[in-house]
């Protein structure tokens, strides 16, 4: 049988409620007369230790935590969507601290291509800061990325990978870029309808946005059919306009509710080689869809192989020399003959020798007999544009000409990365935003002494990246522009006797804000 007993505070110490057996009753009423008598500390600390810690055993104060930041990024990622190669995009990302001590973000390789403004950024606890990144499209067609690598001092996200991905079409339209999800607005739709107007617009829904042709020889036609659904309860309005290169067969101008318009395409693909896409950029009424960036694309594969293809272009500056180098043979059986040369444009020195061609088929080294045409770019092409055209005649029945281009751009000491100023302006021309641009000379120092606007609504700051090689100039829209479209000219005047003036496009697009819909009807 249990009995329990209450102990009492004794000698400095509380001993807890105990439960005992009857029969160690006697053995605890000796100890608690040995504890009255000599207050034992021997009995006391095996109930201590039994119960709660011993004095010599004090639980220890915590240690407080120091707090640190938290990095919180909306979108890490950024989808530019179709745009013109070469083109340049300014992506504003916002960097928000949720933590409880200061952000610091530092771009990571000062010498990755995008251009970054600020390179390093300090948010204060429970704000957050913005920051630009702007990413130049490659001049060559075909899909890219962009990455690039930020440190930071949040111990659980010491490294930031953003990134952006696009696809360079030739002919595509600038505005269609999208947004980011966090920035995303609607582009001006086409028109309002009747029914739009009464609370009853369109439901526009596509089958798909890119359509691939696979491979297809050269010379041969490829057909794409997109099909448009319109779930809506008003009539869907479509304008179609193809890029360069291909050509509208058919695209339904409306689309009644329940019913299924189409857009057809065809792409002559006598004039390209390998993966090529194109753009036919849609404009609809339909508010919550305005506009589509649709792609149609193909490998050509060709009669005879171009090593490494049949368009190079080559940046260098004034004074600079360079070769380049096509090296062609047959893609079929048989050897490729190359019955004559024929150049246009800026004339440049070249040669053609018969070569072994190396190259990879089917996952395996090959080779195959055939030449090699060797350019030489020479240092006295003044700044500038430069493209030469060479057309070749050869004995493939199927591909009897060849033509390969080499373009390209000299360029002086000081460059402007991007060389344009772009704009995207929504809300009727009210939003405000920066764009940004670095100025950089590759030997000697100068400095940038002004940069005139011209009368435009913006202002213009200049800092320095390296003081003496390298600056930023940022262009900030102050509002006053009306929807349309708008181009104009900036000067950015320097200090040097060679480049006194540098001239910067600048285009920007004007987005009317789109009305309300109304209610029922």
């Amino acid at each position: 049988m249990n009995a329990q007993l209450r102990t009492s505070r004794h000698c400095g110490s509380r001993p807890p409620v105990c439960r005992v057996s009857a029969a160690a009753f006697a053995g605890l009423m000796l100890l608690a007369a040995a504890a009255v008598v000599g207050c034992s500390p021997k009995p006391a600390s095996k109930v201590s230790a039994a119960n709660e810690p011993p004095a010599s055993a004090a639980t220890p104060a915590k240690k407080e935590e120091k707090p640190t930041p938290f990095l919180k990024l909306a979108n890490a990622e950024h989808a530019l969507g179709v745009v013109p190669p070469g083109s340049s995009h300014a992506v504003t990302i916002q960097l928000e601290n949720r933590g409880g001590a200061e952000l610091t973000v530092k771009k990571e390789d000062p010498g990755d291509p995008a251009l970054v403004y600020p390179t390093e950024v300090s948010v204060p606890a429970g704000e957050s800061r913005p920051l630009t990144i702007t990413v130049v499209a490659p001049r060559r067609p075909g899909k890219f990325g962009v990455k690039v690598g930020f440190t930071t001092n949040d111990p659980d996200r010491p490294l930031l990978v953003w990134k952006a991905t696009g696809v360079s079409v030739e002919g595509a339209l600038a505005m269609t870029t999208p947004a980011p999800v966090e920035e995303a607005a609607p582009v001006q739709a086409l028109g309002t309808s009747a029914a739009a107007a009464q609370g009853k617009p369109p439901v526009l829904k596509i089958d798909h946005v890119t359509l691939d042709a696979g491979d297809i020889r050269k010379g041969k036609t490829a057909y794409y059919t997109f099909k448009i659904t319109n779930s809506g309860k008003g009539e869907g309005q479509l304008s179609a306009k193809p890029g360069c290169g291909c050509t509208m067969l058919e695209a339904d101008k409306t689309i009644a509710p329940g019913q299924t318009g189409v857009i057809k395409a065809k792409l002559d693909t006598a004039a390209y080689s390998g993966k090529i896409t194109k753009a036919i950029t849609v404009t609809t009424n339909d508010p919550k869809r305005p506009q589509w960036a649709l792609v149609i694309a193909a490998n050509v594969i060709p009669h005879v192989r171009v090593i490494p293809a049949d368009h190079q272009y080559v940046v260098l500056f004034e004074g600079e020399r360079k070769s380049v180098e096509f090296s062609l043979c047959s893609a079929e059986r048989g050897v490729l003959e190359i019955k004559s040369v024929q150049e246009t444009g800026t004339k440049l020195k070249r040669e053609l020798v018969p070569a072994k061609v190396t190259f990879v088929a089917d996952g395996k080294p090959a080779s195959e007999p055939g030449y090699k045409l060797r350019v030489t770019i020479p240092g006295t092409l003044p700044a500038g544009e430069f493209s030469s055209v060479y057309a070749l005649e050869t004995n493939n029945k199927e591909e009897p000409k060849v033509t390969l281009t080499i373009s390209g751009k000299v360029q002086k000491e000081i460059v402007v990365t991007p060389s344009t100023f772009y704009f995207v302006v929504r809300d009727g021309g009210k939003e405000k935003l920066t764009r940004s641009l670095s100025v950089t000379k590759r030997t000697g120092t100068f400095e940038i002494t002004k940069v005139d606007v011209r009368g435009q609504p913006l202002t213009a700051s200049v800092s320095a990246i390296q003081k003496g090689s390298s600056y930023r100039v940022d262009l900030t829209y102050k509002g006053g522009w009306e929807p349309g479209f708008i181009n104009a000219i900036l000067s950015i005047h320097t200090n040097d006797k060679a480049q006194p003036v540098l001239e910067v496009p600048l285009s920007a697009s004007v987005v009317a804000p789109i009305p309300k819909q109304g209610g029922g009807g």
